[in-house]
Formats: structure tokens, sequence, C-alpha cells
């Protein structure tokens, strides 16, 4: 790796995703640098199927003290698009991006909740939402 990754200086960009490969269920965290994904860390899963927050947790934590003062940023697919993922990423200060399913509610400020799929957004496009509520579920913060 360049220089580039002294501490404070920049923020490193790491991508979680799961796969099934052949008998092996592979969940993997990767730093991406210069378009590469370089596997930093990774589990095997005892099943088959999506990852739990528990799991989740297990495959982040080791990275809070690999990196520790770095700034982070996660990445995520549908998979990890749990509210309550969100929250613990943000309690450890760790910025993310995890992709919605088309059915979450999201409220934007001084208005009412709405699925993100009655926001016209067809594939290919994509948007940014700041300062949004993530869910209807009480006690979440916004993101």
């Amino acid at each position: 790796m360049k220089n580039s990754l002294k501490r404070g200086e920049k923020r490193l960009i790491f991508a979680i995703d799961r796969t099934q490969w052949r008998s092996q269920n592979v969940f993997v965290i990767s730093l991406i640098e210069q378009k590469r994904a370089i596997p930093v860390y990774w589990l095997l899963l005892p099943k088959k199927g999506c990852s739990n927050l528990g799991e989740q947790k297990k495959l982040i934590r080791p990275l809070l003290q690999l990196f520790k003062g770095y700034q982070m940023l996660v990445l995520g697919d549908r998979e990890f698009h749990s509210i309550k993922l969100a929250n613990w990423l943000h309690s450890k200060g760790i910025d993310f991006v995890l992709r919605q399913k088309q059915g979450t509610y999201i409220r934007q400020e001084n208005q009412s909740h709405q699925r993100l799929q009655s926001l016209g957004l067809t594939p290919g496009i994509s948007f940014f939402l700041t300062g949004i509520q993530a869910t209807k579920q009480k006690g979440f913060a916004n993101f």
C-alpha cells in the first residue's frame, strides 16, 4: 500500500460481503484501495444464508483495534440494511453506507414517513439523504 494511509489523514473504506462458495459460507471485510478490494478479515459461518448482527459485529470488531485512529467508512449491500447495525457502527464512530430495500420507511425532516419505493427510483439511479429517520420504530438515531 502506498504511504497515503497515515493516521488521521485519510478515510479508510471497507466493504463487507458474504458469499456461499462451494460448501463454505464466507463472510469477509475488505479494504478498498485504488479500485481494489484487499481482504483484511474473514469468517467462515457455520450455516447457510445471511449473516446476523452478532456475526456482523464479530467481523468488524477486529478492525477497531487494527485501524484505531483512522477514520473508517463501511459499505454494505442489502444484506446489511439493518438499523441495529447502523446504530452500532454509529456508536463506534464508524461512518457507513448501507443499501436499503425498497420497502424501507424513511422520514425526512418535517415530513411524514414514506417508503423508498415511493421516491421514484429506477435501476441505475442513486441518491444520498442526510438527517433521515430510517425506520418507523422509535429509539433509533437519525442518519
